[in-house]
């Protein structure tokens, strides 16, 4: 009853649209390509007192940049609870969310860089228990207003599931407005330390101990390091990642053996019912040959009872039709089964439909005969290196978000290359690439042995060589998902 318990809790705190929803007006803009808007942010009566920020949004082709300065942003832990972090967040005119990232880790006034794929948005800032929720908190503390542009004119939306999480995670405050953050620990390892308590407890020690360890040895790591500098905060971030992943093992696990023991108690139910009906047909079938043995006995030796050997042989005939008619219900069953089967297909196509719109939302992504395929370009590493970009990073770390929803895909992580140069080398720096992607992934959480890294050089173009853009297109590490 208890693990019911916290796998609710943890299903309510980072699955979408289930936990108790509050809703806030907003100001959602269209913004222009090519111009860099600034849009200043409201503190609500939620927000530390003097908290201000300033965004600076600019569209550049498919990417959308964020630049947010902000300042007076007293820490999050003022909530007390389970409230240690800031979010930032998009959100669009239909509802749809988008965590961009963490805001205010370190220090109370900084600037943080994001990007998005989104044009029309609005931008909010809600206090956290952790920072990768798939939904933004009911605790807003800031909130885009209008453009100070005059001729970019925002649409007031109204976002109506902002999660309260009330029971699930505890909070003191339900505003922080003229507090003071006292404390001596560093706010990067007061949220590493909440997210292995979380970890505890929603079961990820139970799941998936090597998370959980990890996680565990990363903070340890950071403590020792008394949070400061950058290998603490290195740390810290590690020790996140890994609770993160902990926890939603154990949920999903959780989930799986909930979903086992209902099909095993449903299987038992019918095996039962198919037994009690075995016996009943026995029953009536040796009922009716016993009758029909007395009438025929009674026929023989009396024709003047034959008036009662009729009546017998007609109860005798409701009891076959009783019979066919509970057959015919077993029959119905069986159809039902497979209308399930049928539903279950559909569930799963619906999956696959999440899957793409997920890769969708994160880089350009195809589906072929092989699977879903995405493409990281040749601004993913630095020319002749197979160094990860921090662009390719972030892109790798939606993508292993993704990824942990879905344990069962395999991964091929090819890399490729242009044919300008040596084939023997273009041929060893694509395998490194691909390589390089392999080992983020796994240490986003992603288990190794879904993954198999491939370097096939200028083997395999997919545009002709002889110009620059199509230099540019071969210059390439696709990761193709298949089940």
């Amino acid at each position: 009853m208890q693990s019911n318990r916290i796998a609710a809790a943890f299903l309510l705190l980072l699955a979408p649209g289930l936990a108790g929803a509050a809703s806030i007006g907003l100001n959602s803009v269209s913004y222009p390509a090519g111009k860099e808007v600034e849009v200043p942010f409201i503190a609500t009566d939620r927000a530390p007192t003097g908290a201000s920020a300033m965004a600076n949004v600019k569209v550049e082709g498919q990417q959308t940049s964020i630049t947010v300065s902000y300042g007076k942003l007293e820490p999050a832990v003022l909530f007390g609870g389970d409230i240690v972090a800031y979010v930032a967040w998009t959100i669009g005119a239909d509802g749809t969310v988008e965590n961009l990232g963490p805001i205010a880790s370190i220090k109370d006034s900084g600037t943080e860089l994001y990007t998005t794929r989104r044009r029309d948005f609005a931008l909010i800032v809600t206090a956290e228990p952790i920072v990768t929720v798939n939904k933004p908190s009911d605790l807003v503390v800031l909130l885009s207003s209008a453009p100070k542009d005059k001729d970019i004119r925002p649409v007031p939306i109204t976002h109506t599931d902002l999660q309260d999480r009330k029971g699930l995670v505890t909070r003191e405050q339900e505003s922080i407005a003229g507090l003071k953050y006292k404390g001596t620990t560093p706010l990067m390892l007061l949220q590493a330390q909440k997210a292995v308590e979380l970890a505890e407890r929603f079961g990820g020690s139970k799941y998936n101990p090597d998370a959980y360890a990890k996680a565990q040895q990363a903070l340890a790591e950071a403590t020792e390091k008394k949070g400061k500098g950058e290998a603490a905060e290195t740390a810290a971030r590690r020790a996140i990642q890994s609770a993160d992943s902990a926890i939603r093992d154990a949920f999903r696990q959780k989930e799986a053996e909930a979903a086992a023991a209902q099909a095993k108690k449903e299987a038992a139910e019918r095996e039962a019912q198919a037994q009690t009906q075995a016996a009943r047909t026995k029953e009536l079938e040796a009922q009716a040959a016993a009758e029909r043995a007395a009438l025929g006995s009674r026929a023989a030796t009396s024709e003047s009872r034959l008036a009662e050997t009729q009546a017998a042989l007609e109860r005798a005939n409701e009891q076959i039709a009783k019979l066919e008619s509970e057959q015919s219900a077993l029959r119905a069953s069986s159809a039902a089964v497979e209308a399930d089967r049928v539903k279950l297909q559909k569930q799963r196509d619906a999956l696959s439909g999440k899957l793409a719109g997920a890769l969708g939302g994160i880089a350009v992504a195809s589906k072929s005969e092989r699977g879903y395929t995405v493409s990281l370009a040749g601004t993913a590493f630095p020319s002749g290196k197979a160094t990860l970009t921090t662009d390719a990073k972030y892109v790798l770390a939606k993508l292993s978000g993704v990824l942990l929803a879905f344990p069962d895909m395999k991964l091929d992580v090819e890399g490729h290359t242009d044919s300008t140069g040596i084939a023997e080398a273009n041929q060893k720096l694509s395998l490194e690439r691909a390589e390089a992607v392999k080992t983020f992934l796994k240490e986003m959480g992603v288990p190794g042995d879904t993954i198999v890294a491939n370097g096939y050089g200028p083997d395999q173009p997919v545009a002709p060589n002889d110009t620059p853009e199509g230099r540019s297109k071969n210059r390439r590490v696709d990761i193709v998902m298949s089940e």
